[in-house]
């Protein structure tokens, strides 16, 4: 019984997952679809909490106490297999992060002057704290911000010499934009989320769309603040043109922060051409807030049929064991 059970929450989880990730596609911001995306990558943390369950009924029988041997043994293993994965994901995004950490503190030198005022004046007109600015001597394009706590923008000396002053200040304005959405944090999150449910094309779904439309919000972001949509396209133009034919690597991807995929590329430069001004950011708050809040609830309710059904709630198994 607990083996169909923790396969019907997870199918439930991926038919709600699928209903939302179809219905925000109609929404018109970006913040309102990140909430959304955001959601479905936490909802199968339900699959974890019916697999702990589980195990506590396999070591302490607190509910459905005449289940036969031939359910407790493929639901132990399906439990045990949901909570090994996530601990792996936990473990190997933990080590991910502090290794990148490592190196990006660590790589390049301190930038000249006029690049940390260039860099301290964008960070107060997109309201972020100044952030550290260091350069690494590369022959290839290279635009990084990282850190939620103590933000960093990496730039290759390539950044400098080819870019003139607008193109470099959109550059580093959109870079800026990732520390204000907090995009090294979310992301961190969202990676260990969809490796800990691979296996729900769902989560990999919402990884997907997370990350391609991160990098158009970030550019709607630079271009409100510089009002120059242009200067990013030509920017975005020269990193291209060279990633194309440079055939020169990095420890972090050829600017795989500004670039992308070469639709995506393409996708970008021709929507920064085609307006000079963009209008989808404008979100208001309660509108994330309330379909957080809405997709929170349906989970919960799901969380509770579950436990009905299985006649094992929190409250029964404090009872239990107290």
């Amino acid at each position: 019984m607990h083996t169909v059970l923790l396969l019907a929450s997870l199918l439930v989880v991926a038919l709600v997952s699928d209903l939302a990730l179809r219905s925000q596609r109609r929404l018109p911001g970006w913040q309102r679809r990140r909430t959304i995306q955001g959601v479905v990558l936490v909802m199968p943390l339900l699959s974890l909490g019916i697999s702990a369950c589980d195990l506590l009924h396999v070591f302490g029988h607190p509910c459905f106490s005449s289940t036969p041997f031939w359910d407790d043994l493929p639901g132990s293993a399906l439990s045990l297999g949901i909570l090994a994965v996530a601990l792996f994901a936990l473990t190997w995004g933990c080590m991910r992060w502090a290794l990148l950490l490592w190196i990006t503190r660590r790589t390049g030198e301190r930038a000249s002057l006029p690049i940390q005022e260039l860099v301290a004046t964008c960070a107060q007109r997109i309201g972020t704290r100044r952030p550290a600015v260091r350069l690494l001597v590369a022959a290839h394009p290279l635009a990084c911000a990282s850190g939620w706590v103590r933000p960093l923008v990496l730039l290759s000396t390539w950044m400098v010499e080819h870019l003139d002053q607008r193109e470099l200040e959109a550059v580093i304005t959109h870079e800026l934009a990732h520390v204000a959405r907090r995009d090294t944090l979310v992301f961190w999150v969202a990676r260990m989320l969809r490796d800990a449910f691979w296996y729900l094309p769902t989560s990999r779904t919402a990884y997907h769309l997370l990350e391609q439309e991160k990098e158009l919000a970030c550019d709607d972001l630079a271009v409100a603040v510089t009002r120059r949509p242009l200067a990013l396209a030509s920017a975005l133009t020269k990193v291209w043109l060279q990633a194309v034919h440079g055939a020169s690597s990095s420890p972090f991807g050829t600017a795989q922060h500004l670039e992308g995929t070469q639709q995506q590329m393409v996708e970008r430069i021709e929507r920064l051409m085609a307006s000079s001004r963009s209008s989808a950011l404008t979100v208001s708050a309660p509108s994330g807030v309330s379909v957080l809040s809405a997709l929170g609830a349906v989970e919960t309710v799901i969380l509770l049929i579950l436990f009905a059904i299985m006649a094992c709630g929190p409250l029964l198994l404090l009872t239990r064991w107290f």
